[in-house]
């Protein structure tokens, strides 16, 4: 088990920019955001951050790119369980991702979860 620290949300903390307006999908955006950035910045070298969506019918997607649209939609592009590259748009509401760390072979690149609207 790795030893990693998962940051602590610190929302009485947190840049006041990011609660610009609660109620859209870029203040949700932001957030995780900065959750996933500074935890990557926490990996050791042969550690990655792997994040899962998981759908109503249990399949799990591997999230790699993150995106929303004002006023509610959040768009995650992912990978699904045949190596299918698959879109989810979802209100940002139903939105919930599993962040796991897992290890990485020396002779593979880690992989990022990129962030579309920055």
């Amino acid at each position: 088990m790795s030893d990693v620290f998962f940051p602590k949300f610190e929302l009485l903390k947190a840049d006041p920019k990011l609660f610009k307006n609660q109620l859209l999908a870029d203040t949700f955006y932001n957030m995780i955001q900065k959750h996933i950035t500074k935890t990557q910045a926490r990996l050791k070298r042969d550690e990655q951050l792997i994040a899962l969506f998981v759908a109503d019918t249990g399949e799990q997607i591997t999230i790699t790119h993150i995106g929303y649209q004002n006023p509610y939609l959040m768009i995650l592009y992912g990978i699904d369980s045949s190596s299918r590259e698959c879109n989810i748009l979802a209100h940002m509401n139903s939105v919930q991702l599993v962040l796991k760390i897992d290890k990485v072979e020396a002779s593979r690149e880690r992989r990022q979860i990129v962030f579309l609207n920055t």
